[in-house]
């Protein structure tokens, strides 16, 4: 398949069909056809994924972007196949809004991170344990102004950061959660995908 000359985002009207939903279950689909690492091939990722991609003209890989009219989230797919370089090899799928405060996560939410989740464990996919990151951020102490003394210092708190790993056989898949910071609260109930990646699992 052959698309424009620029990584410009096509508005979604171009690909009516091809909505984050239906590109997020292409996507799942494509994971769950590479029953090992060597199966991640240019010819497999264009013919499950179905997209009109632009060609890489530096490596072999091609990209897909387009917006959802009016919404303010962009949504995108690309593939790197670098033989040489393993690790460099993989399929994204992004999700991106235009703007950090969009409290309307439905356009780019219809698959949820539970649901990408549940779909990979169907899979056979199992969390790589070990592979979680925290942060702890420690609260600023209140000082004595006169004396400089600690007044008090507030209790550590451990934060995860929203990145699972699962793997099946060598087949790995990176999913990272998007924060929902400035959403309010009566739209939080949902936990939305900022990217899911596959590649060589580590």
């Amino acid at each position: 398949m052959s698309g424009t000359s620029s990584l410009t985002p096509d508005p979604a009207s171009m690909h009516s069909e091809v909505t984050p939903e239906e590109v997020g279950r292409r996507f799942l689909m494509l994971v769950d056809s590479l029953k090992s690492f060597d199966a991640l091939s240019a010819t497999r990722v264009r013919e499950r994924m179905q997209l009109p991609m632009t060609d890489s003209e530096q490596k072999v890989g091609g990209h897909f972007s387009a917006q959802r009219p009016e919404s303010g989230w962009e949504y995108s797919f690309s593939y790197r196949i670098d033989p040489e370089h393993v690790r460099y090899t993989n399929a994204t799928l992004v999700f991106n809004a235009s703007a950090q405060n969009i409290a309307d996560t439905t356009p780019a939410c219809h698959l949820d991170f539970d649901t990408y989740v549940n779909n990979l464990q169907s899979m056979g996919f199992t969390e790589v344990e070990g592979t979680a990151e925290y942060e702890s951020p420690m609260p600023h102490p209140i000082i004595d102004p006169e004396t400089g003394a600690v007044i008090d210092q507030g209790e550590r708190r451990h934060f995860r950061i929203p990145t699972y790993l699962y793997s099946r056989a060598d087949v790995g898949v990176v999913i990272r959660q998007r924060g929902d910071t400035y959403a309010p609260a009566s739209v939080r109930h949902r936990r939305c995908v900022e990217s899911i990646s596959v590649g060589k699992a580590s």
